[in-house]
């Protein structure tokens, strides 16, 4: 007999999501979650604080799910820590990871589980991700590191996924399962990013220790689409692009080692310089604010939530936005010659290539 037939036999599953004043949406998410056909399943809800009554309404609503309340709000990475190490402790053989915003099939979690029984490796495997409005759109269905450039491509076509190299590909956390293993190999999601990047880091991470991403692309779950999606860069909040440019700093000056960080802190600032000019034309000057913040923290090694009250010094602001493309020039021309001379290569770049 399968092991999956029965409760009995079915490895144990432990779904794990954040809620954070939104007990509707998270609601949603834990009603799907009753519908799943998976005969062993617990859900955790991890309440991260939240000042709206939260933990005692799903409680009410959900009475056969666990509620774990956390006495301060520890960001999506902690407060799926808390949930992980209830996992681990309750014997878990998978954590199903999900974020608050999505609604799940009811045969995805069989579907992931039947895959990551198929092997024996330490894996995470993900479904493909749908658009929650627009059900038959792909959202997320893998990513890759390049490591060349300090970026992350987002993958939203199946054809392309062959073409990555397995050590390089990845999937968000939005719902991955996770074999206990990865997280014996991995440890626990790094709180100082509070929100975004965490995923990356724990993805790359679990690479590092021999762990394998996978995609099964028969287990379907839909994801409410951020505001941005339909609404512009205005619509993104502004903790967004505090959190976004401070670390990714962080994310990949970890992993630029000795000379390579020169060069990655280079392309990172003539990015970021990039946007700050285009912000500054729109007339926003709050995101130009946040995303200064950001920097500012990023370099002084602040992490963990927000503080409004630290803002990059006058002085320094001034410097970047009175004159953003000189730093940008600055920061990209004979930038392949530069990063090439540190690599200990040879090439010729013609002034063109060097401004692009």
């Amino acid at each position: 007999m399968n092991r999956m037939d029965n409760k009995k036999n079915a490895p144990k599953v432990s779904a794990v999501l954040v809620n954070w004043n939104g007990p509707d949406v998270t609601a949603e998410c834990m009603e799907s979650l009753r519908k799943s056909d998976y005969p062993n399943l617990e859900v955790v809800a991890v309440d991260n604080a939240s000042t709206d009554g939260s933990a005692d309404k799903l409680e009410k609503l959900f009475p056969e799910m666990t509620v774990l309340r956390s006495k301060i709000n520890r960001g999506w990475g902690g407060g799926t820590n808390v949930g992980l190490k209830y996992a681990m402790e309750n014997g878990s053989d998978y954590i199903w990871l999900l974020n608050n915003d999505l609604v799940v099939e009811p045969d995805s979690l069989s579907k992931l589980v039947a895959a990551a029984e198929k092997t024996d490796e330490a894996v995470l495997v993900s479904p493909i991700l749908y658009f929650y409005a627009t059900r038959d759109k792909i959202q997320h269905c893998g990513s890759e590191f390049d490591w060349k450039n300090y970026v992350v491509r987002n993958i939203s076509d199946l054809d392309e996924i062959a073409s990555i190299n397995e050590k390089d590909f990845w999937t968000w956390c939005t719902a991955v399962l996770m074999k206990r293993e990865v997280v014996e190999r991995t440890g626990y999601f790094d709180e100082k990013y509070f929100i975004y990047f965490d995923d990356l880091d724990y993805s790359a991470r679990a690479l590092s220790a021999g762990c394998r991403h996978k995609l099964e692309t028969s287990a379907k779950v839909y994801h409410r689409s951020h505001s941005a999606d339909t609404g512009g860069v205005r619509s993104h909040p502004l903790h967004y692009f505090y959190y976004q440019t401070r670390n990714e700093y962080w994310f990949w000056r970890e992993r630029a080692k000795g000379l390579k960080r020169f060069v990655f802190f280079r392309m990172y600032l003539a990015r970021l310089i990039r946007m700050l000019a285009y912000y500054q034309r729109e007339g926003w000057d709050d995101i130009i604010e946040a995303s200064l913040a950001g920097l500012y923290c990023g370099l002084r090694n602040i992490g963990g939530h927000w503080d409004k009250n630290i803002k990059m010094p006058r002085r320094w602001k001034n410097l970047i936005m009175n004159r953003p493309y000189f730093w940008v020039r600055l920061c990209e021309v004979n930038a392949g010659k530069v990063k090439d001379a540190l690599l200990g290569r040879k090439k010729t770049f013609s002034a063109s290539e060097a401004e692009r």
